[in-house]
Formats: C-alpha cells, sequence, structure tokens
C-alpha cells in the first residue's frame, strides 16, 4: 500500500470506539468556531453552542474516504 491509498481493511475510529462501548454514538462532531473549535467523538455538547444555529453536513461513503 502507497502512502495515501485508502486501506479496506481499516475502520473509521468512531466506529470502532462505539463496537468497544468507548462512545455512545457512532459519529463525531467538528465545531469550526470563531476563535478556534473542537472536535468530539460519540457525539456533541451543546453547551459551548453561541448560537442555537447549528449545521449539520453529512457525510457520505465513496470509494472508503469520507467526503463533505
Amino acid at each position: 500500500m502507497t502512502k495515501g491509498t485508502p486501506n479496506a481493511n481499516m475502520r473509521p475510529i468512531f466506529d470502532v470506539m462505539y463496537d468497544q462501548h468507548l462512545i455512545e454514538h457512532k459519529m463525531f462532531s467538528l465545531c469550526l468556531g470563531k476563535d478556534g473549535g473542537y472536535f468530539q467523538l460519540g457525539g456533541y455538547d451543546s453547551t459551548s453552542h453561541l448560537t442555537k444555529n447549528v449545521s449539520w453536513i453529512p457525510l457520505v461513503k465513496e470509494n472508503h474516504a469520507y467526503t463533505i
């Protein structure tokens, strides 16, 4: 396998963590904030939201990679 080539046997980290009961949901969230942001596995924490207007963007599995 060359660098940058997807491995068909690899699974997303949130799938593995969910199967091992380390997280509650098979999901991750990425917050892009004005002064930084955060990345969470297994759900999201709305206590840090500055507004109720949250944009959810589904990921589409395409050729073993996720794209937005």
